[in-house]
């Protein structure tokens, strides 16, 4: 089969299109006829492209989701189909999908500025015993293992496995990812406010395990931003990294020389329409660069830590001249620590 493609624009947030240059579908015939489902001992897809937008609807075109009972295996817009013949097949399964050099575009519309664009590109991976429920067309399962690429390969990898299930409005997963040396540059419309661009340079590793039951969403996530070179700029008082003000950021990957570790958890109820990954996401890593800053700045003298919880809450500027002296001040407590450690060892001796 070669040149085809899907659309659908239904949902209410999100829309989709994928089209595929060639795929190759070795189908069991005879366990197809058997079984009435529809069945594939191994599919390839070579050159697929996937789309995901994430409309700017108004509030008003954007209701939320009707409540459905504890228990129930049915959406609000899908519901079991009584109308299938006999003859029809009630299920599609795979046991093996193969996926070469396949390409993933996000589009994210829902900010006042341009949209932002994210790619994963020459993808390869495999889904296992993937199987599509006819009847009740939203439910699917399977185990997925996939690698790719941020925009190119020296933008960052992609790692993704685990398994994942929806029945009805119930979503199920248990994924490992893992981020390799991706330009976090890439990502700065997630991550800044500012009206030119402050990190010159920095790659990030992110270690993920997000599990999922009953659409009881928990990630884990463990972060290293290394590599990390600044443009030679003086940014004001409204210029934000990380929610942050962006001087304050500055001054601690200065201090840091050029790396950070962090970890944030993240957590929600996927079929709450107010919950959205992006601004949780945002928040949470946010918050944890924020106490990863704040644990930095309780190692200094106490008349510093009072300056410096201030510059953490964006009341005021730690401008060049502020940093100057606060990391004087570092010095001679630092010189301090070390003649009380030395009175310390001399008494020792002594007795």
């Amino acid at each position: 089969m070669r040149g085809f493609k899907i659309a659908d624009s239904d949902l209410a947030k999100y829309s989709y299109s994928a089209s595929v240059n060639e795929a190759t579908l070795h189908i069991g015939l005879i366990s197809t006829f058997l079984q009435k489902r529809l069945i594939f001992d191994e599919v390839r897809v070579k050159d697929a492209v996937l789309i995901l937008e994430k409309k700017a609807l108004p509030p008003a075109l954007n209701p939320p989701l009707a409540e459905t009972p504890e228990g129930s295996a049915s959406l609000q817009a899908e519901k079991p189909k009584d109308n299938i013949g006999k003859s029809q097949f009630s299920e599609l399964y795979i046991r093996k999908l193969k996926a070469e050099n396949m390409e993933f575009i996000f589009k994210d519309h829902s900010s006042a500025r341009l949209p932002t664009v994210v790619e994963v590109v020459n993808i390869d991976g495999e889904v296992d015993h993937f199987l599509v429920s006819f009847r009740t067309p939203v439910n699917f399962k399977g185990a997925i293992h996939f690698n790719g690429y941020f925009d190119s390969a020296q933008k960052g990898r992609l790692q993704v496995k685990g398994t994942i299930a929806k029945r009805g409005n119930e979503i199920d997963f248990d994924l490992k990812s893992e981020i390799q040396d991706a330009d976090l540059t890439y990502f700065s419309q997630y991550y800044a406010s500012t009206s030119f661009a402050i990190l010159k340079e920095a790659r990030v590793d992110i270690k993920s395990d997000a599990k999922c039951q009953k659409n009881e969403l928990r990630t884990y996530h463990d972060a290293h931003i290394h590599d990390i070179k600044l443009n030679d700029i003086t940014p004001t008082s409204q210029d934000t990294l990380f929610s942050l003000p962006a001087a304050t950021v500055i001054n601690f990957f200065n201090d840091y020389g050029g790396e950070v570790k962090f970890s944030f958890n993240i957590g929600g109820t996927l079929s709450d329409p107010k919950f959205e990954p992006s601004p949780v996401i945002k928040e949470v890593i946010s918050r944890a660069l924020g106490d990863r800053i704040a644990a930095r700045f309780r190692e200094l003298p106490r008349d510093v830590v009072k300056i410096s919880e201030k510059a953490i809450k964006g009341d005021i500027d730690l401008g060049k001249e502020s940093q100057a002296w606060i990391e004087g001040l570092e010095k001679q407590f630092e010189a301090f620590k070390k003649e009380l450690k030395k009175k310390y060892d001399s008494d020792k001796a002594a007795h």
